[in-house]
C-alpha cells in the first residue's frame, strides 16, 4: 500500500516478508481507494523491527503463560492421531479444517475435557478452516486430509 500511495495508483510488487499477509503482491483497487479517501497513513518498519516486536510479545510463550496463569486456564492435550482423526471426521462432515483448527474438536470428541462429561452441551470454533468440501481450495485440503488420517471419529 505504501508504494501505491506514493505513486497514486495500485501497483504490483515483490511482497516477500515474514508478514506476507500485510504485504500482498498488489494493493488492490478498493483498499487503495479507501486508504486514499480516508487518509490512512502508512508506517514502515523493517523486517528486523517486525521480528523483534513479535518476539517481544510471544518470546518463550511469556504472554500466553501470563494469561493462563492469571485467568486459571488449564491445558488439554490431544495426540497427533486424535488430531488426524478430527481432521478426517470434520472433512467427512463437509468442513475443510487444518489440524491446529481441529484441536478443540479433537479434545471434545475424545472426552479430554472433564467438565463436559455426563451429556453436557458443548461447541467449539474450528479456526483455520479452508472452506467447504466443494470449495476451490478443498481439493488440496482433501489430499492433505487423506495424508493426515483416514479414520473418522465414531
Amino acid at each position: 500500500m505504501h508504494q501505491s500511495l506514493l505513486r497514486g495508483a495500485p501497483v504490483e510488487m515483490d511482497a516477500r516478508s515474514v508478514a506476507s499477509g500485510l504485504a500482498p503482491p498488489s494493493a488492490g483497487l478498493l483498499p487503495f481507494r479507501l486508504c486514499e479517501r480516508f487518509g490512512a497513513g502508512v508506517v514502515l518498519v523493517s523486517e528486523q523491527q517486525l521480528r523483534a516486536a513479535v518476539a517481544s510479545l510471544f518470546s518463550a510463550g511469556r504472554l500466553p503463560f501470563r494469561l493462563c496463569a492469571r485467568f486459571g486456564a488449564g491445558v488439554v492435550l490431544v495426540s497427533e492421531q486424535q488430531l488426524r482423526a478430527a481432521v478426517a471426521s470434520l472433512f467427512s462432515a463437509g468442513l475443510v479444517v487444518e489440524p491446529s483448527g481441529a484441536a478443540a474438536f479433537a479434545a471434545i470428541a475424545n472426552d479430554r475435557i472433564p467438565e463436559l462429561e455426563g451429556g453436557a452441551w458443548s461447541a467449539c470454533s474450528a479456526e483455520g478452516t479452508s472452506g467447504r468440501k466443494n470449495s476451490p481450495t478443498s481439493e488440496n485440503a482433501r489430499e492433505e486430509g487423506l495424508k493426515l488420517g483416514k479414520t473418522p471419529l465414531n
